[in-house]
């Protein structure tokens, strides 16, 4: 269950990457509208990569670290 509306806005951003491209922590965080919260992008992800469903639908590895890293 997404729990915050910060959550739901991370889920939509990541939802709404096109196949092939990527953003970072750090731009999802800017798009929701909490250009600090990068830390807690990735948390969120983190956090939903045990639900299979949300692993079905989302494909997490458009959204990397600035240093480049997948995950």
């Amino acid at each position: 269950m997404i729990s915050s509306l910060f959550s739901r806005c991370v889920y939509k951003i990541v939802k709404a990457i096109p196949k092939g491209q990527t953003r970072t922590y750090k731009q999802v965080a800017v798009l929701c509208g909490r250009p600090h919260a990068y830390r807690a992008v990735g948390n969120i992800l983190a956090r939903s990569k045990g639900t299979w469903a949300l692993q079905i639908t989302y494909c997490f590895a458009k959204v990397i670290c600035v240093c480049g890293l997948a995950f």
